[in-house]
């Protein structure tokens, strides 16, 4: 009797008989004899980046105004200060711990990113206190990550840019208001 033979007395189905099939031609294939190890599928950067992108917004549904982009090499989390803090203020409000609490296990699990979290304030003065500000809340956002469960080994870095990357006009003080905002930056190690 042949493989083949045995292959459909084994395996009836259409399917199962592909299987054996598959099996049989891989055993007697002149590669077969290499004994490497069995390479794994990993996706690319930019898949995985996509699919933190997609967890993310999942774990911030009914957050109001938070954005999830990806771009070519890294994603970007936009988290309105609103959101995380008390108008003037620089340590984080309850509401704000609630939605950081909500992503600070996705962020945990996540292997194989480095994490910068960006400080932007409201306003066009430009001054240091500005830096000094957006430096402190995004300092304020790494201190309720780190103590909702996300290790210190990740590679977190801590950035104030001010007002000097506005995304909306400065023409009025509400515009101004909208600008100020914590960024999550993640990109492959």
């Amino acid at each position: 009797m042949t493989g083949l033979e045995i292959s459909m007395k084994r395996y009836p189905s259409r399917r199962g008989f592909l299987f054996a099939s598959l099996v049989a031609m891989a055993a007697f294939s002149p590669l077969s004899s290499v004994s490497a190890a069995p390479r794994l599928l990993t996706p690319s950067p930019q898949v995985l980046l996509g699919a933190l992108a997609s967890g993310l917004k999942y774990d911030l549904t009914g957050a109001q105004g938070a954005q999830e982009q990806v771009f070519d090499g890294y994603m970007r989390l936009r988290l309105p200060a609103d959101l995380l803090f008390q108008p003037g203020a620089e340590s984080v409000s309850r509401s704000g711990i609630d939605v950081l609490t909500a992503i600070a296990p996705r962020i945990a699990r996540e292997n194989g990113f480095r994490m910068e979290i960006v400080g932007h304030v409201g306003g066009t003065t430009h001054s240091s206190k500005a830096y000094i500000a957006s430096r402190r809340r995004a300092e304020a956002v790494k201190a309720v990550l780190l103590s909702r469960g996300v290790p210190p080994s990740k590679s977190i870095i801590t950035t104030g840019l001010g007002d000097l990357y506005p995304i909306y006009p400065n023409d009025t003080r509400a515009d101004a208001m909208k600008n100020a905002r914590i960024e999550l930056i993640f990109r492959p190690l």
